[in-house]
């Protein structure tokens, strides 16, 4: 099977290497489509900043979604034929962070496409801990956006954005309008700051009802007009 990989003087290529096998714990997932982060483009420019440089060659990926072609009996009632996503960061299910449900703090956390091979192959072995079917009006287009949106719902989550309050997001790149989405959700209205206008001319194309060029004028004069002169309950 094929898998794109980063060499060590960042050249990308393709290899050819065995398809693996998917044993009780792991599915075999064919994969369908693979986001493509900063990350990313920071490992395949070396400017990713404390990344180890003896794990070079890299195989890259971490966003991916593809449909199961083999797995063992689970407790997720998953088979063959299901559409899934595929959670990026593999814990080691065994320190104390493990034991307590917080596997994003575990002391031996890698990260597929960082730390480990990554997903930008054609099939790929994961946990079956790690797997989620999709429903079936989602796309594998769309669904491969699914892990950035955890992060921009996580955000907001965090910020405890609430129905009727203003959330101000600074950055309108995918992670920021992620953000600015689940404020939606959440019942609140998001001002999505940004120097980039036509970063901002997106956004506000996806329904994004407040956005700043923080180029042209004064950010806390903007905010006070747009809450009121009360200014945002949250920051993103």
């Amino acid at each position: 099977m094929k898998t794109l990989v980063v060499e060590r003087d960042g050249r990308i290529t393709v290899h050819e290497v065995n398809k693996p096998r998917y044993n009780e714990y792991q599915a075999l997932v064919k994969t369908i489509a693979c986001g493509m982060c900063g990350t990313d483009i920071k490992l395949i420019h070396r400017t990713f900043k404390g990344f180890p440089e003896s794990v070079y060659p890299i195989m890259l990926g971490h966003e991916g979604v593809g449909i199961i072609r083999e797995i063992g009996e689970n407790d997720k009632g998953l088979k063959p034929g299901d559409r899934v996503a595929l959670e990026p960061y593999v814990p080691c299910n065994k320190c104390h962070m493990c034991a307590a449900g917080r596997f994003n703090n575990c002391a031996d956390l890698h990260v597929c496409g960082v730390h480990k091979d990554g997903m930008m192959s054609e099939y790929f072995l994961h946990p079956v801990q790690l797997l989620y079917k999709l429903p079936d009006e989602l796309t594998f287009t769309h669904a491969a956006l699914v892990e950035p949106l955890t992060i921009g719902l996580h955000g907001a989550t965090r910020a405890r954005v609430s129905r009727g309050e203003h959330c101000v997001v600074f950055g309108a790149g995918i992670i920021g309008l992620m953000a600015a989405f689940a404020c939606i959700n959440y019942g609140a209205t998001p001002i999505l700051v940004d120097v980039l206008q036509k970063r901002l001319d997106y956004a506000k194309e996806l329904g994004v009802p407040c956005t700043f060029n923080s180029k042209d004028g004064n950010v806390e004069e903007y905010l006070r007009e747009v809450t009121g002169g009360k200014l945002p309950e949250a920051m993103i």
